[in-house]
């Protein structure tokens, strides 16, 4: 067994011991719900770690990555701020249809695949995958050098083949091989499944109109807008949870049409450029102090589990006296400076300002007093394009997986 898998059966383990393990309809978990799981993980791979091309993979369908191998949700106590929905301890992130990935085992049902992607490992159904030989692997790589790639800019937006057939629905953070031809919708490339062989193959589709943007997509006001409008108002998704997002996965698939790649997990984001650690500072501090250091628009402001844009200081005379500054995030909800816990809850992707006080509830702790607080300056440059210097003038109840 692996260790990652060894590890996550220890903790359920002692939760479910301790009466503290709930699945679906907030049923609690007993032993024999583990002995399954266990029953179907592989045995443990002796000697080191050797790549084999006949395991690459191509991800043919949307697919959650899961921590172990199976689709049942598990929730340590629903009552506890932070702990029961939308937080199922075994949900990790996504894979979307279209992403490269490499096979490490299946289970002994053969019904789900252990993979490793660019960003993350898990679990993904055996169905959403197609084996990805020499040959496809040549055709995907010399579409892309000649052709480009075109990102996703719509959530939701359906895919189909050229005979009208559905495929899949993609979105903001997916990223496909140009495909041939001209005209309203454009032309993608996807990996295609072969029935017994479970090959991969290029499969022409289509998006619909404006579902598509060649990547990288200039980043200026109007295209950030535009993104917005299909972004903003989406629920909160912990660990990609129903195909969303949570806070990280947010910054990570917005950046993506531009051409800025961010990794999954929000400590990582933060060291993607310049970070300058204001956590000594008091919260008056912090915020004169993001104020100056702050790129609106190209800086993320992060602390423990979560991360955010910073869009820009905000005048107190239009809050009620309070102090803050403007963000673009993926925020499941605020708690209070003192008990009782609880969560004021925002649940989705929201323009919200971050305030040393809310007026409306004053006992809420400010999201810029948490005890860590880090700014980092992105220091990759998004997409070129008509404005490129447009912008620069101008532990569980956090939100990472």
């Amino acid at each position: 067994m692996a260790g990652l898998e060894a590890r996550v059966l220890a903790n359920l383990q002692g939760d479910i011991a301790a009466g503290t393990g709930f699945g679906h309809n907030t049923r609690p978990y007993g032993p024999d719900w583990l002995e399954r799981l266990q029953r179907q993980l592989p045995a443990a791979r002796p000697g080191p770690f050797r790549f084999q091309l006949a395991r690459r993979a191509m991800v043919t369908a949307n697919a959650l990555v899961r921590l172990l191998p199976t689709a049942d949700i598990y929730m340590q106590h629903p009552d506890i701020p932070g702990q029961g929905y939308p937080f199922d301890n075994l949900q990790n992130s996504v894979l979307w249809a279209g992403t490269p990935v490499y096979l490490l085992e299946r289970t002994r049902d053969q019904g789900w695949c252990k993979v490793l992607a660019a960003d993350c490992a898990g679990w993904i159904p055996a169905e959403s995958l197609a084996r990805a030989g020499a040959g496809f692997v040549r055709g995907w790589r010399r579409a892309v050098r000649r052709r480009g790639l075109v990102a996703v800019v719509a959530s939701g937006a359906p895919v189909r083949d050229r005979a009208g057939r559905f495929c899949f629905h993609a979105h903001v953070g997916s990223v496909f091989p140009r495909g041939r031809g001209r005209g309203p919708r454009p032309a993608i490339l996807v990996p295609g499944r072969r029935g017994a062989s479970h090959a991969a193959f290029p499969l022409p589709a289509l998006l619909d109109r404006d579902a598509g943007v060649a990547q990288p997509w200039p980043y200026t006001p109007r295209n950030a807008a535009r993104l917005w409008q299909t972004l903003l108002g989406r629920p909160y998704g912990w660990g990609n949870t129903r195909f969303l997002n949570d806070c990280s996965a947010e910054m990570r698939h917005f950046f993506t049409p531009f051409g800025l790649w961010l990794p999954r997990h929000s400590a990582d984001q933060k060291g993607v450029g310049r970070a300058i650690d204001l956590s000594g500072l008091d919260l008056p501090g912090r915020l004169a102090a993001l104020a100056r250091v702050g790129r609106p628009y190209r800086s993320l402001v992060w602390f423990h589990g979560h991360v955010m844009l910073y869009l820009g200081p905000l005048d107190p005379a239009s809050q009620d006296g309070a102090a803050g500054f403007m963000t673009y995030q993926n925020l499941w909800g605020l708690r209070p400076q003192e008990p009782p816990d609880f969560r004021a809850i925002v649940g989705g992707s929201v323009l919200f300002p971050v305030l040393d006080r809310y007026p409306e509830l004053p006992g809420l702790l400010s999201l810029a007093g948490r005890p860590q607080f880090v700014v980092t300056q992105l220091d990759q440059e998004p997409g070129s394009g008509p404005e490129p210097d447009h912008f620069a003038d101008t532990e569980r109840e956090d939100e990472d997986p």
